[in-house]
């Protein structure tokens, strides 16, 4: 039987295995009424159609989690959403460095990269001195080893498919075609124009770092992304 628990996103779609109620008293937003996994109402949600749905589980920054199940789950497609550099460095700054100690963002970032150095002590030419970073560098780094690690583990297997977020935010519907495909699911005309609408929002999400990055982070952007693999996308 299928359930819900914490580590579940909110719904903040409409769902085919949510009823029109649960909108009604907002209960599609809410995760998990107590702690662990739950049951969802039978009058709430349609669990058939729960139990029917293609689950996603969604790994981010999480390269280790990212090459097991491609190193050991050979029926599960992988799907890697690559995002410019300077795009994930300003939506990071806002979104999460904005609400954090910067000290211990930072300790946290230089902890996590001298733990990369222990497993792959190749970077550390690249990486130079951990200890002389400062936040943004530190995130920037493991941004660019995080991604390098699952491209060199995925990119020759065929149910590992790369997505370029810049790509998808000009024209999401070719993209999203393919992914469908790939899993097999049906691709409606419902579902394209949900994409289409979205689609401008993401548009703007993608390359607003341009007028909200300072120079300085921008030219550190290109720093770290000269050298890379992942410089050809871009």
């Amino acid at each position: 039987m299928s359930t819900i628990g914490e580590r579940d996103q909110k719904i903040a779609a409409s769902k085919n295995y949510t009823f029109a109620l649960s909108y009604i008293l907002g209960l599609h937003r809410v995760p998990s009424l107590h702690r662990g996994e739950w049951h969802p109402p039978r009058l709430l949600f349609d669990r058939s159609a729960l139990e029917a749905a293609f689950a996603v589980i969604k790994f981010v920054q999480a390269p280790g989690w990212g090459t097991f199940v491609l190193q050991n789950r050979c029926d599960i497609p992988v799907f890697h959403i690559m995002r410019h550099p300077a795009g994930f460095l300003n939506s990071w700054r806002n979104r999460y460095l904005a609400k954090h100690r910067t000290e211990d963002v930072l300790d946290a970032n230089r902890w996590r990269l001298k733990n990369v150095l222990k497993e792959d002590p190749s970077w550390e030419e690249r990486f130079g001195s951990v200890e002389s970073m400062d936040v943004r560098e530190s995130e920037l780094w493991y941004w660019c080893y995080a991604n390098e690690k699952l491209l060199e583990h995925g990119e020759n297997k065929e149910r590992y498919k790369l997505i370029v977020y810049d790509q998808m935010a000009d024209d999401a519907v070719p993209i999203l075609q393919d992914c469908y495909s790939h899993c097999g699911l049906e691709w409606t005309n419902t579902i394209e124009r949900k994409v289409r609408k979205r689609n401008k929002t993401s548009f703007s999400l993608a390359y607003s770092w341009k007028v909200e990055l300072s120079q300085d982070e921008q030219k550190l952007v290109r720093r770290i992304l000269d050298g890379s693999r992942l410089a050809a996308y871009w």
